[in-house]
C-alpha cells in the first residue's frame, strides 16, 4: 500500500517537473509582454524552489492565487485613489492628509492580509516552506527583471 503511494507520487512529481521544465529550458525566459507565459514561470520557479508535492501543490496555489488577486485589487485602487488625489492643481491640507492616510490604511491592509494568507498556508504546507515563500518571490522578481533586461541589451542596437 506504502510502495503504491510512493509510486503514485513519484508519478505526479514527474509529471509535474515535465509540465513545467519547458519554463526552465528556455533560453531568455518568457517574453516580458506575455502574462501568461510569465505566470507558468512564476508556477514552475516557486513551486521548485518550495519544492512542493503536487498535493501540496494543488492546495497551495488556489490560496496563493487568492492573495494575490486581493492584493493586486487592493493595490490598484489605491493608487488610483492616490493618483487621483496628486493631481490636483493644487494640495490642500485636506487632501495630503488623506494621502497619509490612505498609505497608512493600504500598509496595514496588506499585514492583514498576509497575516490571513499566513494563517490559511499554515494547514496547507508546512511551516518552513511558508518561510521560504518570501524569498522564492523576491527571487523570482529578480530572475524575470535579469531575464527582461538581458532581452532589451539583446535587442539594443548600440551592442
Amino acid at each position: 500500500m506504502k510502495t503504491k503511494h510512493m509510486i503514485r507520487q513519484g508519478l505526479l512529481m514527474a509529471l509535474l517537473v515535465l509540465v513545467t521544465l519547458p519554463a526552465f529550458s528556455q533560453p531568455d525566459g518568457p517574453p516580458p509582454r506575455d502574462p501568461g507565459k510569465i505566470e507558468a514561470f512564476k508556477i514552475a520557479f516557486i513551486t521548485k524552489r518550495l519544492n512542493l508535492t503536487p498535493a501540496e501543490a494543488q492546495k497551495f496555489w488556489p490560496v496563493y492565487n487568492e492573495f494575490e488577486n486581493k492584493r493586486h485589487e487592493w493595490q490598484k485602487a489605491m493608487a488610483e485613489k492616490m493618483k487621483e488625489l496628486r493631481e490636483s492643481s493644487e494640495m490642500t491640507e485636506k487632501q495630503a492628509l488623506e494621502i497619509l492616510d490612505s498609505e497608512i490604511a493600504r500598509k496595514q491592509a496588506d499585514v492583514d492580509q498576509t497575516k490571513e494568507f499566513f494563517n490559511k498556508l499554515k494547514g496547507v504546507i508546512p511551516l518552513q516552506k511558508i518561510v521560504m515563500l518570501n524569498r522564492a518571490e523576491r527571487d523570482f522578481k529578480e530572475v524575470l527583471l535579469k531575464k527582461i533586461a538581458d532581452r532589451k541589451e539583446k535587442k539594443s542596437p548600440l551592442r
